[in-house]
């Protein structure tokens, strides 16, 4: 019983920091300060906020948006570059906000007077009339003075030699940097002790260790640093960046368990009776170690490293701020793949790499591209994949599929998979989409041997094959399917239903004697499923 309660409350933690990414995603919640002012608070996004002005004991907060929010107060500023300030009460000095603020480290004092967004900086120039000293432009036309002394912060922040080479943080890098906090740090994470670690990745409000937010910033700080010539190319799978990883984490993790365990475990001479843990998780007193503390350094390999794909596919799949070639990874999925001499344009895919040595007798006849996905297809491979394809090819030209997938849902959403990735990739037109396998191309006496029925023993498979069938799947309006085999298996038929396919994209009909059906619209099957997975 307890044992399902700790795993259910380790599922509710992860859950809720989902939730949370998701939220920081769409700029809703959670970065939100509230302004206290002489009316009603006002809440602004941390993200909108350009700077913060000082105005004796009060402060002058500026937002991108430009709007005026200072409805709490009668002594709103003046509209400065069209920005009307909110004005907060005397309870909200520049030096509050600062500390409001400490959570998000863009928030540098650049001189005594104002509390600066580094991620609204557009440039950095000198400054007009002192001569040693520099003025920031940020967006919406706001200068700022900047003392010689503060030169050495902007030149660490922008991670550059020389302030004339300072690029606009948020064009660059947009919302994402928002999602996990990523921030430079003045120490290498690499070299940071477990402690150091810890304060920079607790979240002041619940106290928990953000084991996602640090995982993203090593991914940031490491690509930086190969940007920079400090770092090698991983020149391997991302199970060798964990490898790489592992180290810092484990510090983080085991300093983040002994001061949890220091909370709950008051001194002996303190009021409270000490509670003695063993180390190997079972029940003390009626206690028991947290999953954290199970393992040396706190690390759960299999949940850890799952969370570190999860963290790769968001930075790079849906916040695009770099790519798996940019780290030099390995595609495993490599070797199933090769470019058509001939019709580069055209490309053979199919679900399972048992079949990659049929597509390649193909393909020496017929120049055509060809590929085997191996299941559910690959966000790093389709990348790979789409690079091989543009070294031939623009990503502007239409590609032509043939496919040769079951035919069942899941079949149905590996190739609609399939077509997402080349879309991410920027092949997003498809000129035709060829699927060889239906049943038209059996007789009735070899349908009998050779249909499967389609699992329904759960809602979400009744939902799945209602799906399928909408989009023309099924035999007889039945959830029926077929394997892949029972066509591959048949060269001579698999032939010759390719060549009437070919002959199609190709512009070269003549007299067949079977024909491809497309009644089957496996692209236009309704799913909620991720299509961009790794």
């Amino acid at each position: 019983m307890i044992d399902d309660i700790l795993n259910a409350w380790a599922q509710l933690q992860d859950l809720d920091q989902q939730l949370s990414t998701e939220y920081a995603r769409l700029g809703l919640a959670p970065n939100i300060l509230k302004i206290p002012c002489t009316g009603p608070d006002v809440p602004v996004r941390v993200q909108d906020i350009l700077f913060i002005e000082s105005a004796g004991r009060c402060s002058r907060i500026y937002l991108r948006t430009g709007e005026s929010a200072a409805v709490g107060s009668r002594k709103a500023g003046k509209a400065v570059n069209g920005y009307r300030p909110v004005l907060s009460n005397t309870g909200f000095s520049i030096g509050e906000a600062e500390q409001a603020l400490s959570h998000w480290p863009q928030f540098q004092r650049l001189n005594d007077g104002f509390l600066v967004n580094l991620h609204h900086v557009q440039s950095v120039g000198s400054h007009p009339t002192r001569s040693r000293d520099f003025e920031v432009l940020l967006s919406g036309g706001h200068a700022l003075p900047v003392p010689e002394s503060r030169a050495p912060l902007l030149l660490r922040w922008f991670q550059t030699d020389s302030l004339r080479k300072v690029s606009p943080w948020h064009h660059q890098w947009g919302a994402a940097i928002y999602l996990d906090n990523l921030r430079p740090f003045d120490k290498e994470l690499q070299y940071m002790s477990g402690e150091e670690l810890r304060q920079h990745f607790t979240h002041p409000r619940t106290g928990r260790f953000q084991t996602r937010e640090l995982m993203a910033n090593f991914i940031w700080e490491y690509y930086h640093l190969m940007q920079r010539g400090l770092r090698y190319p991983v020149m391997g799978n991302i199970r060798t960046f964990w490898y790489i990883l592992k180290p810092t984490l484990a510090r983080a993790l085991q300093s983040a368990a002994v001061a949890s365990r220091n909370q709950r475990c008051p001194d002996s001479y303190g009021s409270q009776t000490r509670l003695r843990f063993r180390q190997d998780g079972k029940a003390v007193n009626g206690y028991r170690l947290p999953e954290e503390q199970l393992t040396p350094g706190g690390i759960n390999s299999e949940k850890h490293y799952a969370q570190l794909l999860q963290v790769f596919q968001r930075m790079i799949v849906r916040y695009r701020l770099f790519r798996f070639a940019d780290f030099d990874f390995t595609d495993e999925g490599e070797r199933f793949y090769a470019l058509g001499d001939k019709h580069p344009e055209i490309v053979l895919v199919s679900e399972k790499s048992g079949h990659f040595q049929r597509l390649q007798l193909l393909q020496r006849e017929f120049g055509i591209t060809i590929i085997s996905l191996g299941g559910m297809p690959s966000v790093l491979t389709s990348e790979y994949f789409s690079q091989l394809l543009q070294s031939k090819i623009p990503a502007s030209k239409p590609l032509k599929i043939i496919s040769i997938v079951d035919y069942n849902p899941s079949g149905a959403i590996i190739l609609k998979s399939f077509a997402a990735q080349l879309a991410h990739q920027g092949h997003k037109h498809l000129a035709a989409v060829h699927n060889l396998l239906t049943p038209e191309i059996f007789t009735p006496e070899e349908l009998k041997t050779i249909v499967e029925p389609i699992p329904l023993k759960f809602k979400a498979d009744q939902t799945k094959a209602r799906r399928w069938l909408e989009a023309g799947g099924g035999i007889n309006g039945q959830p029926l399917g077929l394997e892949s085999e029972a066509l591959v298996l048949n060269p001579d038929r698999f032939r010759q239903v390719f060549l009437t396919a070919f002959k199609q994209l190709t512009g070269k009909p003549r007299k067949l004697k079977v024909t491809v059906s497309q009644a089957y619209r496996p692209l236009e099957m309704t799913t909620t499923e991720n299509l961009l997975v790794l």
